[in-house]
């Protein structure tokens, strides 16, 4: 007799983590994780203190300087500008731009940048009439200019 209890009980738990098994959805089922779900979030606690500073930057332009030159205003082609920072700066950059009395003159930049020839801290532009005209224009050059 004492065989069969030890019998029924054994089913008894086999039974059981059977069913168990089956309601959970397997060991991988969709019930597997159901100990492993988040309740609500909670409302956000207070600030921290400052994080410690960050490290220093690159340094940035000094010294920025605009330097202008400008061609004068009438018929003559061609006609150059050459801006240069002064002594202890360095060219950062610039550009040129030509003006002129008709919308369609026939007048173009030939050259425009740090001048190949010479200091690399001077600007070259060059401007030409393409075809002779009788309008007035110029150009005008600016650079950039900042401590090295």
């Amino acid at each position: 007799m004492k065989r069969s209890y030890v019998l029924i009980a054994l089913g008894l738990i086999a039974a059981i983590a059977v069913v168990s098994t089956a309601v959970a959805g397997g060991l991988n089922g969709p019930g597997a994780n159901v100990a492993k779900k988040k309740g609500r979030r909670g409302p956000a606690g207070p600030a921290g203190p400052p994080g410690a500073a960050g490290a220093a930057g690159a340094n940035g332009v000094s010294g920025y300087q605009v330097i202008t030159a400008t061609a004068p205003y009438n018929s003559t082609s061609p006609k150059t500008t050459n801006p240069s920072c002064p002594a202890g700066k360095q060219l950062l950059g610039g550009g040129t731009v030509i003006t002129h009395d008709a919308t369609n003159d026939p007048i173009a930049l030939t050259g425009d940048g740090p001048n190949p020839l010479g200091s690399s801290n001077t600007w070259f532009a060059e401007g030409v009439e393409t075809t002779a005209t009788g309008s007035s224009w110029n150009m005008q050059t600016t650079i950039y200019c900042g401590n090295p």
